[in-house]
């Protein structure tokens, strides 16, 4: 089982449980870059190692679909990540509230049941790399079935909170179960 979405304009799929299809994807996107210039082939050399270790690195911790704000994508920096759920957890439990959180909302969308977090996420402090605040909008959604998927967005978008949640509200209102 796996969930499609609309995704924004400009932002890539990648699907994770079919490495060489990923490994197309990848090569599709970088093929696309107008980088004519001197630097073009490093910059692709670069962008493509970097976009197969991200596919890599989620398909090693579980997920199965990852979706990033493409080169041509509107100025809406971001990422979508879906990882099923190895074990249910019941809603309400208590581990169920340690997972989500207590701000979590929780509504019906035609995929099923979703209970939705947002979380605000500091920069790195240590110095050891440079990543941004981020917010992140994270989705757990239980289909008809019964079966959990989470659905974790980011964007260091931050400031924009509102815009951003309303965007990925409407991705997830998107999704579809496929197979």
């Amino acid at each position: 089982m796996r969930l499609r979405f609309v995704l924004p304009p400009g932002w890539v799929g990648f699907p994770l449980g079919d490495p060489a299809g990923c490994e197309r994807e990848v090569g599709r996107v970088v093929k696309a870059l107008p980088l004519d210039d001197g630097t073009g082939a490093r910059l692709r050399r670069e962008l493509r190692d970097d976009l197969l270790h991200q596919c890599t690195r989620a398909r090693d911790g579980g997920a199965s679909y990852l979706a990033v704000a493409g080169p041509r994508s509107a100025p809406l920096s971001g990422s979508l990540l879906v990882t099923p759920l190895r074990r249910t957890l019941p809603a309400g439990s208590p581990e169920w509230d340690d997972v989500v959180g207590a701000d979590a909302r929780t509504f019906r969308l035609a995929v099923g049941q979703v209970t939705r977090a947002v979380r605000h996420r500091p920069a790195d402090e240590t110095g050891a790399g440079d990543d941004l605040p981020t917010l992140a909008v994270d989705y757990w959604v239980t289909t008809a079935e019964g079966r959990q998927l989470q659905v974790a967005c980011s964007t260091p978008l931050v400031a924009h909170e509102e815009a951003m949640v309303q965007l990925f509200d409407a991705v997830i209102g998107s999704a579809e179960v496929d197979g």
